[in-house]
């Protein structure tokens, strides 16, 4: 197979490691230090609906070149959105060309949804971790959580101490459940990589968490809960869309680094693996993979002392096919050609309060880490949908 060479249709976004940390600075409860800006994004914001759709036009450039001179990356435009018309949802969306050697430019289609369908309680009554679908543990209630009314989006923009032109951008909703819960949420991007932590989250001794900007970390907050029954637990009952075949990554040890792509025993990843190859006729494209993660435990305190932050592990189901017709909807608006699996994900003991913080974005790079032999505009459709 002959060399391939690349027509870069657009310019792409890659991250390098920091060189350098500016000052701390702080949006809400989110505290981040600026890392690298060589590969910086550039964001346009709007809001739009009454306030209830926020969106966020990013692109961006990087300076950093292989030995070949060739610029390394992932995604190039992307656009970010926060949705609470109905439900929140959190977007995230591109489009890319892709020329082969010589032959005809192809659309690329990539990507997948990730979200929420219901809350729900439940007792566990086979001793096994986490809510067993199809086993004996019983639901006591739920919720559609497409019937909460969600309050209208606030966006906090700080600029990074250190930089005059790097920045993050937080976007807010919550909802009261009545004898249930508040349920908050938000949504964190950054023009430049950074190192986030916040108040509500647990301090993991040896590990640095890193935001990209190519993703967009959610923060999950559920305040006040209340239970029904005696012996009950929380759960949430998840789907996810995706075209191709998804993939949980293999779990490596425990990274100094935590990127928001690196699986660990704190952190699952799964891999949207989209059908490239069929939609391009060539094997030799490679893209990188998009893909949601989640930490598999959440960040808990009591109502009573908000600063003891301690770590309660989650249960999580393995992934089955959801064919409702509600799902199948949700599949359409996404992408008719998707699949949708469901799966749940539940704690294993009572808390008052806690905080999980999932992540959807792209990753840095294809397999082979630098991409070769074709021109890309990238498109890649994530959503995180509360439904």
């Amino acid at each position: 197979m002959s060399k391939l060479r690349i027509i870069l249709a657009v310019v792409l976004v890659c991250m390098v490691a920091a060189c350098c940390i500016a000052e701390t600075t702080e949006s809400g409860e989110w505290k981040v230090k600026l890392r690298n800006e060589d590969c910086k994004r550039e964001m346009k914001f709007s809001l739009s609906d009454s306030n209830k759709v926020a969106e966020i036009e990013s692109t961006g450039g990087c300076k950093s070149k292989d030995p070949e001179g060739l610029i390394q990356g992932s995604i190039a435009n992307i656009e970010f959105q926060f949705n609470v018309k109905k439900v929140p949802l959190v977007r995230m969306k591109a489009h890319t060309a892709v020329k082969v050697d010589n032959g005809p430019t192809k659309v690329v289609n990539m990507g997948g949804l990730f979200g929420f369908e219901r809350l729900f309680e439940y007792i566990n009554n086979d001793g096994k971790d986490g809510y067993q679908v199809n086993g004996t543990d019983t639901i006591v209630r739920s919720i559609d959580l497409s019937t909460v009314s969600w309050s209208q989006i606030t966006v906090q923009k700080t600029v990074l101490n250190g930089s005059s032109n790097s920045f993050i951008y937080e976007a807010s909703s919550q909802a009261t459940i009545a004898n249930w819960c508040t349920f908050k949420m938000s949504a964190v991007v950054s023009t430049s990589e950074v190192q986030v932590t916040s108040n509500k989250t647990l301090s993991r001794s040896g590990v640095i968490q890193v935001l990209t900007p190519s993703s967009l970390k959610v923060n999950v907050e559920l305040t006040n809960i209340q239970y029904t029954a005696g012996n009950s637990l929380l759960g949430i009952s998840s789907i996810t869309a995706y075209r191709g075949n998804l993939k949980e990554k293999p779990t490596q040890d425990k990274p100094v680094e935590e990127k928001p792509d690196d699986a660990s025993p704190d952190q699952a990843v799964n891999q949207f693996d989209g059908d490239v190859t069929d939609q391009t006729g060539s094997s030799a494209v490679v893209l990188p993979k998009a893909f949601f993660s989640f930490q598999t435990f959440v960040s808990k305190y009591p109502t009573s002392s908000p600063t003891s932050i301690s770590r309660s592990t989650l249960g999580v189901s393995p992934f089955v096919d959801a064919n409702e017709d509600s799902v199948k909807q949700i599949r359409d608006d996404f992408d008719t050609k998707g699949k949708v699996k469901r799966f749940y994900v539940s704690l294993l003991e009572r808390v008052d309060n806690f905080v999980w913080d999932p992540t959807v974005g792209s990753s840095t790079s294809g397999s082979n880490g630098i991409w070769r032999g074709f021109s890309v505009v990238l498109m890649i459709c994530f959503a995180f949908f509360m439904l």
